[in-house]
């Protein structure tokens, strides 16, 4: 069972630059331009709605935890180390947060080894040569077994299926993961691990083991994860060892106070919807301040529940189908069909260039 992603894509993500905000032009500005213009301004429009990102304060919480994390074990004794285990419900944006964090390690690396700019940057070491591969991303699949999820791992670095058992895997990446300037370890989805079973025990000491052997290269390691839909239990907890070796972070979704609006979960919703407003009225130039944050804010929350994610959806597909609507009667907000968009976020909706 390999990754989908490998080195090749996250450097690629890593490197892309966000595309700038279109000019603001109004709906009637809009009616008059011709065919083509009209097709390149909705490809400037998808570009940047699609890749527009605005991390709440959480988020940005939990980025300085990661940077916190890669400081510590650059300076820490080798031997095991604790690891950061992030937790929280979907939708919180856990994994946004520490992949830009991810990003900034990888972008750190390639300045530090003079490859800013190269496609494929090398480490070039006395002796050899490898690719250098600062971060590794894992998405772990579903009922994953311990030699899945280390193995998830190896084909970061290399295409195809590992082979050998778990132990052999897991025995073999101290090896490999210097020659490639490894210094952060990243597993996504670690709820999907099977961590119940007559097989719990030979996953958890797989990572546990695997812990073990980072800390004595003083490579970072951090998990991400959500609660068990049944128990609302977190499944690395169980395990006695590794639980001793976690560094619980938990990442939820806005509270709202419906008895005192100036309560600091209420400022903090506001001023999130407010720094969309200000994102999306490149787009949308007849939005007005406020139109997001007071005439809609409650019921947003209510739509959302406070998710992040949510709201991203939301926002973005209604802002989407405004702009393809022919012709766009305003580029503002229309409340009622505002919040008649699902409050499902899927990310395939928002394509570029659609």
């Amino acid at each position: 069972m390999t990754s989908t992603t490998n080195y090749r894509t996250f450097s690629r993500l890593a490197s892309e630059v966000p595309p700038a905000p279109p000019p603001a032009m109004t709906a009637r500005e809009r009616r008059s331009l011709s065919l083509d213009g009209l097709r390149d301004r909705r490809g400037a429009e998808m570009a940047y709605l699609s890749a527009l990102k605005i991390l709440t304060k959480t988020q940005e919480d939990l980025k300085r935890a990661v940077a916190g994390q890669m400081a510590l074990m650059q300076t820490a004794v080798p031997g095991a180390q604790e690891s950061l285990y992030v937790l929280g419900p979907s939708g919180t944006g856990k994994s946004t947060a520490v992949l830009e964090a991810a990003f900034r390690v990888y972008r750190d690396s390639l300045e530090k080894h003079g490859q800013v700019g190269v496609t494929d940057p090398v480490l070039e070491v006395p002796g050899w040569s490898h690719d250098l591969i600062p971060v590794i991303w894992a998405n772990i699949r579903s009922d994953a077994s311990g030699k899945a999820a280390v193995g998830q791992i190896r084909s970061f670095l290399l295409d195809g299926e590992p082979r050998g058992t778990a132990w052999q895997i897991t025995n073999e990446l101290p090896k490999v993961l210097p020659r490639h300037g490894v210094s952060l370890v990243v597993l996504d989805d670690v709820h999907n691990l099977g961590t119940r079973g007559k097989n719990a025990e030979e996953v958890l000491m797989t990572l546990k083991n695997l812990q073990t052997d980072l800390g004595l290269l003083r490579i970072a390691f951090v998990y991400l994860g959500n609660a068990d839909s049944k128990t609302g239990e977190y499944n690395l907890s169980l395990h006695d060892q590794l639980s001793q070796r976690l560094i619980p972070y938990q990442v939820d979704h806005f509270d709202l106070d419906q008895r005192d609006d100036s309560a600091p979960q209420n400022v903090a919703w506001v001023d999130y919807l407010l720094q969309w407003e200000e994102a999306l009225v490149h787009l949308l130039p007849d939005l007005q301040r406020g139109d997001l944050a007071a005439k809609a804010g409650f019921k947003l929350w209510t739509m959302t529940k406070g998710s992040p994610g949510a709201l991203i959806g939301i926002l973005k597909r209604y802002t989407r189908d405004l702009l393809l609507d022919e012709p766009p009667r305003s580029l503002g907000v229309d409340r009622s069909r505002l919040l008649a968009t699902p409050a499902t976020f899927k990310y395939s909706s928002i394509g570029r260039g659609q």
